[in-house]
């Protein structure tokens, strides 16, 4: 019992110790980011870290008092008033012995995008990045909201095939529904649901006023339906399109056989612009959620573990996709401006 009562003592104790160690590392951790642009160098650097390796915020003293003083908030009306007085305090108290926790989980998320924007020679910031992107409001695609419709969370990059460059934009399209219903009561009440898609915009794509859809087809349809001879992607996309004479030249047996393979990933609608090579692909997948063996960070190695595993595996599947799509129909079509 009294080891028991010991280490809860101890942990109250050092846990303004090990806040200040950790703050003293993100503040070492950012100075080497400053001098450090070599990341698999920088992830060795934090391996090898010689001082107290604490990564971690202890908030003991704030949620005992925080618990207290809601404790002392319900007897305030279940005893008496005077409760009120030591409720304000003890919160009061709490707020003022807490440690933010934000320094530690911006640190985290600047390294993590830093290693990812090395790994997949991508940005996450648009300030740096030099080609233009079409906006997705010029598609038909992002009007499913009757409340609120936004594009959020872009990320920039570009690939190469021969000679030609193919700029895009990663993003998480959101949008909320407004729904007038009724309480058990018979009374009205507004509810908004929320809802998540995610895509790419791709410029340079070989051909312009093509569309393969499968959810909005309504919105996707161009002016001339089409079918592409083969029944069973016929059943699961809708073809439609500009031109005639294009349409048969893209959607080929080869071609579909490859757009079968590609499009069966990532579920959703593909959608060329009629006025410029500029593709928007929209699917239900999260192509920017990243992963780690290591999620846990407590010390300074754990970080290291964790950005030396880090990867984006659904943006790889999307990314090989569409290069093998790319690579497929490309040299049927004449050179685009690069």
């Amino acid at each position: 019992m009294n080891n028991s009562v010991d280490q809860i003592k101890n942990t109250f104790l050092n846990q303004h110790i090990n806040n200040q160690k950790t703050l003293n590392n993100i503040g070492a951790i950012n100075q080497l980011l400053a001098t450090q642009s070599d990341y698999p160098q920088f992830i060795e650097t934090l391996k090898q870290w010689k001082d107290d390796p604490s990564l971690s915020i202890q908030n003991y003293t704030f949620w005992l008092f925080l618990v207290f003083g809601i404790l002392c908030l319900i007897l305030m009306f279940a005893v008496h008033p005077y409760f009120f007085v030591i409720a304000v305090l003890s919160i009061a108290f709490a707020f003022y012995k807490r440690t933010s926790k934000r320094p530690l989980n911006d640190l985290i998320q600047y390294t993590q995008q830093k290693v990812l924007e090395q790994k997949y020679q991508i940005q996450f910031n648009a300030e740096n990045f030099n080609h233009t992107i079409q906006s997705p409001y010029h598609f038909p695609l992002f009007s499913l909201g009757n409340h609120e419709n936004i594009i959020r969370n872009e990320v920039y990059g570009q690939w190469q095939i021969d000679q030609q460059i193919y700029p895009y934009m990663l993003f998480n399209y959101h949008y909320v529904d407004e729904e007038e219903t009724e309480d058990s009561e018979g009374k009205k009440k507004t509810e908004y649901r929320h809802y998540d898609l995610w895509g790419i915009m791709l410029e340079n794509f070989p051909i312009s006023g093509i569309s393969i859809a499968t959810k909005q087809k309504r919105a996707c349809r161009l002016g001339v339906k089409w079918s592409s001879g083969d029944i069973r992607f016929d059943e699961q996309y809708q073809l439609s399109g500009v031109n005639e004479m294009q349409l048969a030249k893209f959607f080929t047996p080869q071609h579909i056989l490859t757009l079968e393979r590609v499009l069966g990933n990532f579920k959703g609608d593909v959608y060329v612009h009629p006025q410029s090579p500029s593709m928007c692909w929209l699917f239900k997948t999260d192509i920017l959620k990243q992963y780690s063996d290591v999620e846990s960070i407590q010390t300074v190695q754990d970080l290291a573990a964790n950005l030396e595993n880090l990867c984006m595996p659904n943006y790889e599947q999307l990314r090989d996709s569409l290069l093998e799509l790319l690579r497929e129909i490309q040299p049927h079509y004449s050179s685009i401006n690069k």
